[in-house]
């Protein structure tokens, strides 16, 4: 079986499967779960990361394999997606992002954003899942 390397996670499924498709937090587990994917995107909405009296996708999957993948949807401009990333990753310690920028018309400019942001060239985990740019 090939594994999936993403900085300094390794992965037994090349799978990645989205979440926001699913009717309920338990149906999106049950899917993923038996797909054998271990890395769940979800919308940094979804996660749920200051209500703690509310469900939230990250307790549905406790005591799984199972990493998140936050994703920047909805912003449109790389400065911020980049802001949505430093704060999930203080409230969650998750430290990869799959980045989407919509709506965002200079040429690659989030690549070149995140290559020069200093926080990001600092930061331990310098790999991100880069999806790229939406135009």
């Amino acid at each position: 079986m090939h594994t999936l390397q993403i900085g300094k996670y390794t992965l037994g499924s090349r799978l990645i499967v989205g979440s926001g498709k699913y009717d309920s937090f338990e149906t999106t587990k049950a899917a993923t779960l038996a797909s054998g994917s271990q890395l769940i995107t979800v919308a940094v909405r979804r996660l749920n990361i200051t209500n703690p009296n509310e469900p939230n996708l990250r307790d549905t999957f406790a005591g799984t394999n199972v990493r998140f993948l936050p994703n920047s949807a909805g912003c449109t401009t790389a400065e911020e997606a980049i802001t949505l990333f430093r704060l999930t990753r203080e409230a969650t310690g998750i430290d990869l992002i799959k980045l989407e920028v919509i709506g965002d018309t200079q040429k690659n400019p989030l690549s070149r954003r995140i290559r020069d942001d200093q926080s990001m060239r600092s930061s331990r985990q310098r790999r991100i899942y880069h999806y790229g740019v939406h135009q």
